[in-house]
């Protein structure tokens, strides 16, 4: 009888862990549904930033070097990026909707960017090992945090996180926390910690309004017609000093001051 009992518990405790890991926490929230951002006043005009305006923006020098020398004709001459994803260090800001879907060990996150499509592992299985495949969205696993989902998303490739070149590594690990208030709003906390180019964690946010009607609009990849270089400049930049875009005043945010970034680069 006793080596009956025993054989039971070796069957049921294994089962009976994997029903109890398996059950949803208390805590958990449904985020299901289309989501639609709300812009704020503060917030940059749809075309985006202009070419250096970086404020507000824990830039290294590395990172500020390679800003400058970011020439916009790039996304039109070569073929190689035409189409090219976003990464979510911005994929995640786009002005369309946001639909979140829950399913049994994940989370999905579609936004119109590319189309991008992004899993949030609930199922504690780790991150992959350092020098596995990064993508484009990276790796994501999440977890309750009371009444908020913590992303933890590494293996990115390199990409930006600002539209006027401002780089972020693959080496970056993006942390979103997500909260739902009420019925109708979904903030989203992003904090960006990349050792290569910024010297602090960036964070930023953005708020979500519910919207049952909405709809994902389609994001064709359409072929564009290449523009011919002039010269031996295959790749579009801009060599330091010479980025005719820096020309102008800026506002330096921490001083309240304007400062004229193309100066700045002569010196």
């Amino acid at each position: 009888m006793r080596l009956r009992d025993s054989r039971c518990k070796r069957f049921l405790l294994p089962w009976a862990a994997a029903v109890f890991v398996a059950t949803p926490a208390a805590a958990e929230v449904d985020f299901s549904g289309y989501w639609q951002r709300i812009r704020h006043e503060w917030e940059q005009p749809q075309g985006g930033p202009e070419i250096g305006d970086y404020s507000l923006y824990p830039l290294n020098q590395e990172a500020l070097s390679r800003s400058h020398s970011y020439d916009p004709a790039i996304e039109e001459v070569q073929q190689q990026r035409q189409c090219w994803p976003h990464s979510i260090g911005y994929a995640m800001f786009s002005l369309a909707p946001m639909h979140i879907r829950h399913e049994e060990n994940s989370i999905h996150f579609r936004v119109m960017a590319n189309e991008a499509i992004r899993t949030v592992w609930m199922d504690g299985r780790p991150h992959p090992p350092e020098h596995a495949l990064h993508t484009w969205y990276g790796f994501s696993t999440g977890q309750w945090e009371g009444d908020t989902l913590a992303v933890t998303t590494t293996h990115l490739k390199e990409g930006h996180v600002r539209r006027n070149g401002v780089p972020h590594s693959d080496l970056m690990t993006v942390t979103e926390y997500f909260t739902r208030h009420g019925e109708d709003l979904l903030t989203m906390v992003e904090v960006f910690d990349d050792p290569i180019y910024m010297t602090e964690p960036l964070v930023r946010h953005m708020t979500f309004r519910y919207d049952p009607d909405a709809t994902m609009p389609e994001y064709p990849c359409e072929e564009r017609e290449l523009v011919e270089l002039d010269g031996a400049q295959l790749i579009p930049h801009f060599l330091p000093g010479e980025n005719p875009f820096l020309e102008g005043s800026n506002v330096d945010f921490f001083s309240g001051e304007e400062v004229n970034v193309g100066e700045e680069l002569r010196r």
